[in-house]
């Protein structure tokens, strides 16, 4: 008896088992929209991306593995745009099968059309044959194309022939109605490309052309509303910056003007919704740097500015670098609102007090100064002094940050002023009248050169004052 019953146990288990296995899931029971965005939420990148901006998590194996569950799931995936529109095109899968590159690129286009998508062209990624292979499949799409990047300017030097067709022959112009962002770095293009000339949503370009012969697609420029441009020409910089009249964040890098090439400007140009203003300028000769667009330019709703200038090497006697605190200043009061400063070997210590007495409204300065150094002036004239009459400089600066500006100064002095602007809720509740500068956030000191260092005791009274509240950071070797 107890064999038949251990029989009809397992018969009776066996049974359920069965019933179960052919009864449908519970999310089979789900409808097919809702299914669908629990695919689409599962498929979001979980992982940060990759240093060099690709994703570091691929969706392409992913949606073939949800493909392969069911019948049932495979219809949703195939029927649901949203799981083929990979982070960028073309699909780039590591295999010496370039025809798997292809047929994914391929089968993604298609199953998620017409969704937009992002065009990612980048040297180490495809060889020259693969690109020519794949581009008439990605111009095919290019009415969707939400953003495109090229990147082909490394140490190889050269971009592929079946792009530079694409972009010379015209097979673009036109086509690109929903591009809203745009980034070139190519190391050489020929004069006259207008692929990107009638895109009427591109707001945003990155234009990195590092030869001097290179010519500049033309673009729309009066509806950019964020441009990078890099250009060893700074005429061609100039003249592309004036032609901006809607932007609200330019970068700007150039080389110095040569010392028979005078800059062609009349008058002054208004950029009224300009917010960001950043000017690098690469010093190789005698002439005029960044004082033109500084001069020619008036932004005044600006509230952050950035200048630079780099030394070219290598470095020649006979090379000028002409001050700038002049025309700075005629700049700073034509934009009065400026709240964040960076200033990268551009102006000297004994500067600071006259571009200070302009920026009333400064919550951030940065000073880069290799070149010329920071001494004891500068924080002298930050110094806070509750019983002085006059009203002092830079009232509402919050955050500093010194980088490379050596060790010219008296260490008391610069203590002296961080203190000055410092103090603890308790310490504010007991003041008779309310202090006239802001309270620190942040002090960074940070310099790559073997200095003297700082005293133990100034160490300590960083970390007393670390310990109330305030950011401060000091690196440097020594």
């Amino acid at each position: 008896m107890t064999s038949n019953n251990q029989v009809l146990d397992t018969e009776d288990i066996a049974g359920r088992v069965q019933d179960r296995l052919t009864q449908p899931t519970p999310i089979h029971g789900l409808p097919y929209e809702l299914l669908a965005d629990i695919m689409h939420l599962a498929l979001l990148p979980s992982r940060p991306t990759k240093p060099d901006g690709s994703p570091s998590h691929l969706r392409y194996a992913d949606v073939m593995v949800l493909c392969r569950v069911c019948s049932h799931w495979r219809q949703i995936a195939i029927q649901t745009p949203q799981l083929w529109v990979e982070l960028r095109f073309p699909i780039t899968i590591y295999s010496k099968d370039e025809k798997t590159t292809w047929n994914a690129t391929k089968t993604f286009l298609e199953r998620s059309d017409p969704l937009p998508i992002s065009v990612f062209l980048w040297e180490m990624a495809s060889s020259d044959d693969e690109i020519a292979s794949l581009l008439p499949i990605l111009v095919g799409a290019a009415p969707r194309w939400r953003s495109l990047e090229m990147l082909f300017n490394s140490s190889r030097g050269t971009s592929p022939p079946a792009l530079d067709r694409a972009l010379e022959s015209g097979t673009l112009e036109g086509r690109l109605r929903n591009l809203e962002t745009l980034r070139v770095d190519y190391p050489k293009l020929r004069d006259g490309i207008t692929a990107f000339q009638l895109a009427p949503r591109l707001r945003e370009a990155s234009i990195e052309l590092r030869h001097r012969s290179s010519h500049v697609p033309i673009l729309p420029w009066a509806q950019l509303t964020r441009l990078r441009l890099e250009h060893d020409s700074p005429q061609v910089c100039f003249d592309i910056l004036a032609s901006c009249k809607s932007l609200v964040s330019a970068n700007v890098s150039t080389d110095q003007w040569l010392d028979d090439n005078a800059p062609r400007f009349s008058g002054t140009c208004s950029l009224n919704h300009l917010k960001v203003l950043s000017i690098s300028v690469m010093i190789r000769s005698a002439g005029a740097h960044v004082e033109p667009f500084l001069h020619h330019f008036t932004p005044p709703a600006l509230t952050s500015l950035t200048l630079s200038l780099r030394l070219g090497y290598p470095v020649h006697d006979d090379w000028f670098i002409s001050p700038i605190l002049p025309v700075l200043i005629l700049f700073l009061s034509r934009s009065p609102h400026i709240e964040e400063l960076s200033l990268y070997d551009c102006v000297f210590s004994e500067d600071m007090e006259d571009i200070l007495q302009h920026t009333p409204n400064l919550t951030a300065l940065n000073l880069d100064m290799a070149s010329t150094g920071i001494f004891d002036d500068f924080f002298e004239t930050l110094q806070y002094n509750p019983g002085a009459d006059s009203m002092p400089l830079a009232p509402k600066l919050e955050v500093l940050g010194l980088f490379n500006v050596g060790f010219e100064f008296a260490e008391d002095i610069f203590k002296k002023m961080i203190c000055s602007r410092w103090w603890t809720d308790d310490e504010a509740g007991k003041m008779t009248a309310p202090p006239r500068v802001a309270r620190w956030k942040c002090i960074k000191f940070w310099d790559n050169h073997d200095l003297p260092g700082f005293s133990d005791e100034f160490h300590e009274e960083m970390k007393r004052l670390s310990s109330q509240g305030l950011d401060a950071e000091i690196h440097y070797y020594g």
